[in-house]
């Protein structure tokens, strides 16, 4: 299914009205004068009308995408790190061949519903611009939110990009937290040392009438038992999004390295998890 915008859908219609506007009247001038037409006549009042109604059938057919070619194409969300906003930051970028009036569009995080509205801001093509969330003073290609708390939670909020019809434009998923590194302890083996082995001698006995010399020798071997302490080792926590695009409205991944087509055929993309370029 082929995709145009809402001002190419209104030219094809203005046009099949116009086609329209045309050859009905003419067909009913003729019918009124009792005039058959020429051949040339019927070719003419032929090709318009199966012009005029495969234009209108195109535009009914097509479905409707927004025109302006804006994306968000970065967010870094620091909030966990009690920074209250300092280090947040949403990239904005017009891939269009012609400038974009953002003049009562908003910025919106999905979960909490804080919006800012961009006020007499024109973005010219190919060009970018910033939105930070902390305070400070606006210039062309930054922005900044000038509020005392942070917007963005990681790994749990959305930035919405809305136009002044509140249309959704573009959305972008806060990236997830790091997952951190566990280093597995050293396996250690304990070895008890040995026993040395003694051995005792007896001392002989005489008496007056007979001589017994007698040497008695015992020798005790000790048992050496090796115990070993084992520590477990533990392995790195496993990412279950690594290398997922975008998460689609029926709840299944999507890895596809393109925007365009993803989640086609899964309802569409929820959210995106690691937006493509292009």
């Amino acid at each position: 299914m082929f995709e145009l915008c809402d001002s190419q859908k209104l030219w094809l219609n203005i046009i099949s009205g116009v086609l329209s506007s045309l050859v009905v009247p003419y067909i009913v001038w003729l019918v009124s004068k009792k005039r058959f037409p020429e051949k040339f006549e019927w070719w003419l009042i032929i090709i318009l009308l199966l012009t005029a109604i495969a234009m209108a059938s195109i535009s009914a057919a097509a479905e409707t995408k927004l025109c302006d070619e804006i994306h968000i194409t970065k967010i870094v969300c620091d909030s966990t790190r009690g920074d209250r906003g300092s280090t947040e930051v949403v990239t904005l970028q017009n891939l269009d061949n012609h400038s974009i009036d953002l003049d009562g569009w908003k910025l919106c995080d999905y979960q909490n519903k804080h919006c800012y509205q961009f006020q007499h801001v024109k973005l010219p093509e190919q060009a970018r611009i910033e939105l930070w969330t902390t305070i400070g003073s606006d210039t062309q290609d930054t922005l900044f939110w000038n509020s005392r708390s942070a917007i963005w939670d990681d790994g749990d909020d959305t930035a919405t990009l809305l136009d002044k019809k509140a249309r959704l434009i573009d959305e972008l998923l806060c990236p997830p937290l790091p997952t951190p590194t566990i280093t597995p302890s050293p396996t250690f083996t304990l070895t008890p040392s040995s026993t040395p082995t003694v051995t005792p001698s007896s001392t002989p006995t005489f008496t007056p009438t007979f001589t017994q010399t007698a040497t008695t020798t015992a020798t005790f071997t000790p048992t050496t038992t090796s115990v070993a302490l084992i520590i477990p080792r533990t392995g790195p926590t496993y990412d279950p999004l690594q290398g997922v695009t975008a998460i689609c409205k029926d709840g299944s991944y999507s890895y596809s390295k393109h925007r365009s087509g993803t989640c086609a055929h899964h309802g569409g993309v929820k959210r995106w998890i690691n937006k493509p370029k292009n």
